[in-house]
């Protein structure tokens, strides 16, 4: 015979069921709203993931040449086109494998799979042509700067070669000059190394 009542702990306060249902029922209750929570737990993961992996990537110049790289678009910047983006893999086995099997069915460095060298060749020759683009806008950015400076280097009428404000003048324009060189000497470092 079933018993007529039920004993439950709920914190500290014991809670008196008086039938079998009234149990099954707190039950299914509790499980109904543990599901719609898992439902709504995924669809809002589901929408954070497709937010942020469809965000679109703009690029600003100023007037100093200085390049900024943002996601939301701002006065002056044009959308990049990245192209599509790659299709996650997905690892198939079983759940047994160890490390030391992954690794021999992946021969790429740090347990990485690789790719076919057709593949390989594209992803190199976008890398290059966008490095190539770069250097040429970091160029043209030198040469304008350099023009700038040139022309800032003259005194204004009751300037002179001591005063701060000529001296800041001088300084920004070579730290704009400075900074198009170094980016220019790490673009054809990074062009030099592909293959």
């Amino acid at each position: 015979m079933p018993p007529l009542f039920i004993l439950r702990r709920v914190g500290n306060r014991p809670i008196r069921h008086d039938c079998i249902a009234d149990e099954l029922a707190l039950h299914s209750m509790l499980l109904t709203s543990r599901i719609e929570y898992m439902k709504w737990l995924i669809l809002m993961t589901a929408c954070m993931v497709a937010s942020v992996a469809y965000a679109d990537i703009y690029k600003s110049v100023d007037a100093t040449g200085q390049v900024t790289y943002t996601d939301h678009p701002i006065k002056g910047a044009h959308r990049m086109n990245l192209g599509p983006m790659p299709a996650p893999r997905v690892l198939t086995g079983t759940a047994g494998h160890k490390a030391s099997s992954v690794k021999s069915n992946n021969p790429g460095s740090g347990g990485f799979p690789r790719v076919d060298a057709a593949t390989q060749q594209k992803r190199d020759t976008v890398r290059h042509t966008i490095l190539q683009s770069e250097l040429n806008s970091e160029e043209q950015a030198l040469k304008e700067s350099l023009a700038v400076k040139n022309s800032a280097e003259k005194l204004h009428p009751g300037e002179l070669a001591s005063s701060p404000s000529y001296l800041d003048r001088l300084e920004k324009l070579n730290e704009t000059v400075k900074l198009h060189n170094d980016n220019i000497k790490a673009l054809q470092k990074e062009l030099g190394s592909l293959k």
